[in-house]
C-alpha cells in the first residue's frame, strides 16, 4: 500500500463522530481534530499509548459535537468543544488535567473538565504548559490548575498567590479587574493578555522568563511594563516568552541558551544565557509579524505577507528566512514549534513539517528526519484551519468534508 493510501486509511479509521479541535486560538470554523506523535503519555487521546506516525481523528465517546480549540502541552492536551465544554487527556499527575476523579496515571481518552464559571460565562480560550493548564472565559476571567510549586524547587504557573497545586480549575482572582483575552503557558510560568493590550506574567522567575527584570518567582500576576505599545499576541516556550505588538514588532525575553530569542551573539552561549526584559528582535524590526511559536530550543515566526523566519537550536542566532520550493507561492498563516520539529500552515490549508524523525511528530508515516518543509499528504483534498504543537505531539483542525457526514478524508 502506498504511503498516501496509508495516510488516507488513518484519516478515515476513526471517523464515526464529527469532532474537531483547534489551537489555543479558537476557530469559528467547524472542524475535526486530528493528532499524531508520541502516544506513551496518552496525550493523543486515541485510547491507547501507541505512537502515531500518521494523523488520526480524536473521538469523544457518546458525543457528536464540533470542537473550537485544541492545546498541546508536554504530556497532555486540552480541547474546547463548540458548546464551550472542556476535555483533557494525557498524564494526570500534578492535577494538570483538572480531573480530580483521576489525578494520577494516564487518561487516554478525552475526559470532561468542570470549570467553576459564574452565571452565563463560558470558556473561550485554553493553553497547556508542562505541568499546568489555563483557560480564559468570555467575561475575561482566568482559571488555572495543575502544579503550584514547592518551597525548595520553585513556583509553578497557577497565579493563586501560593504554592498549592490545584486538581480542579481555580480562578486567578488577582486578575478579576482585567478583561483577559488570551493565555499562554510555559513550563513553569504563564502569560495573560488583556483586551487593551497589556501583558501580565506569573510563575517561576528563573532565566528572566517573566520579563520583570528579575529572577524572583511571582505567585500572583504582575504587569510587564517594558513592552512598548499594545500587544496583540503572546507565546511561551519552556523558559522563554514572546509578544507581538499591534504594530507587528516582535519582543522576546527569557532563556537564551540556544539562541531561541533571536537576538544574535555567539553560538557558544552558556546554559545561563538570558534576557530579563522584553527586547525587540532587531533583525525583524522592518517586518510585520503575524504569528510566533516558541519551543524549548527554537522559535518560528511568520509575517503578514506569509514569509517564515526560524532561529535557535544553536544554529541560527538571528532569524533566518525559510525559503522552500515546496511551499511555492502559498503564504504561511500559522506556525507551531515543537521539540526538534516544526509545523507550518498555509493560506490554502496545507500543513508542512520538518525536523527530527525520532520525535515521530512529522506525520508522514515514518521516522525519517526531514531538513526541508514537507507536505503532510494525509490531508490531501482537505482544508486544515489550525495547528498546535506540544513537546512530542501535534494537533490539527480540519474542515469536515462538505456533504459527507462520516468525516473521512475522501
Amino acid at each position: 500500500m502506498t504511503m498516501l493510501a496509508l495516510a488516507r486509511r488513518a484519516l478515515s479509521r476513526r471517523s464515526g463522530s464529527r469532532w474537531a479541535s483547534a489551537s489555543t486560538r479558537p476557530t469559528a470554523t467547524p472542524a475535526e481534530c486530528f493528532v499524531w506523535g508520541k502516544g506513551g503519555d496518552g496525550a493523543l487521546g486515541l485510547g491507547d499509548r501507541k505512537d502515531c506516525l500518521l494523523p488520526e481523528i480524536v473521538e469523544f465517546e457518546g458525543h457528536d459535537e464540533d470542537v473550537c480549540a485544541f492545546a498541546a502541552g508536554e504530556s497532555h492536551s486540552c480541547v474546547l468543544d463548540a458548546n464551550r465544554h472542556l476535555w483533557a487527556f494525557g498524564k494526570a499527575d500534578y492535577g494538570r488535567l483538572g480531573t480530580p476523579q483521576q489525578s494520577s496515571g494516564i487518561v487516554g481518552m478525552p475526559t470532561p473538565v468542570q470549570v467553576p464559571l459564574e452565571g452565563n460565562d463560558s470558556v473561550v480560550g485554553i493553553d497547556c504548559g508542562n505541568y499546568h493548564t489555563a483557560a480564559v472565559s468570555e467575561q475575561g476571567r482566568v482559571y488555572t490548575w495543575g502544579w503550584g510549586g514547592r518551597w525548595l524547587t520553585g513556583c509553578g504557573g497557577l497565579g493563586h498567590g501560593d504554592l498549592k497545586s490545584a486538581e480542579s480549575p481555580k480562578r486567578v482572582e488577582a486578575l478579576d479587574g482585567q478583561r483577559v483575552v488570551q493565555v499562554a503557558c510555559g513550563k513553569y510560568h504563564t502569560l495573560a493578555r488583556t483586551d487593551d493590550g497589556k501583558v501580565y506574567a506569573w510563575g517561576r522567575g528563573e532565566y528572566g522568563r517573566l520579563g520583570l527584570n528579575s529572577n524572583r518567582d511571582r505567585t500572583s500576576p504582575q504587569l510587564i511594563e517594558a513592552i512598548p505599545g499594545p500587544v496583540k499576541l503572546i507565546a511561551t516556550g519552556s523558559a522563554s516568552s514572546a509578544a507581538i505588538t499591534e504594530s507587528g514588532r516582535l519582543y522576546m525575553w527569557g532563556k537564551n541558551d540556544t539562541g531561541q530569542l533571536g537576538l544574535g551573539g555567539s553560538s557558544n552561549l552558556d546554559m545561563f544565557a538570558l534576557e530579563g526584559i522584553p527586547t525587540l528582535v532587531e533583525a525583524l524590526k522592518d517586518e510585520t509579524i503575524a504569528d510566533v511559536s516558541c519551543s524549548d530550543r527554537h522559535t518560528l515566526a511568520c509575517t503578514t505577507d506569509g514569509r517564515v523566519f526560524i532561529w535557535g537550536d544553536r544554529q541560527w542566532m538571528l532569524p533566518y528566512e525559510l525559503k522552500s520550493a515546496e511551499l511555492g507561492n502559498d503564504p504561511v498563516v500559522q506556525v507551531a514549534a515543537g521539540h526538534n520539529f516544526s509545523v507550518i500552515l498555509t493560506a490554502v490549508g496545507n500543513v508542512f513539517t520538518w525536523g527530527s524523525g525520532r520525535t515521530v511528530c512529522l506525520g508522514h508515516g515514518d521516522r525519517e528526519t526531514l531538513r526541508e518543509p514537507t507536505l503532510v499528504g494525509a490531508f490531501e483534498g482537505r482544508e486544515v484551519v489550525s495547528i498546535a504543537a506540544g513537546h512530542h505531539h501535534v494537533g490539527a483542525l480540519v474542515k469536515p468534508n462538505e456533504g459527507n457526514d462520516d468525516s473521512s478524508a475522501q
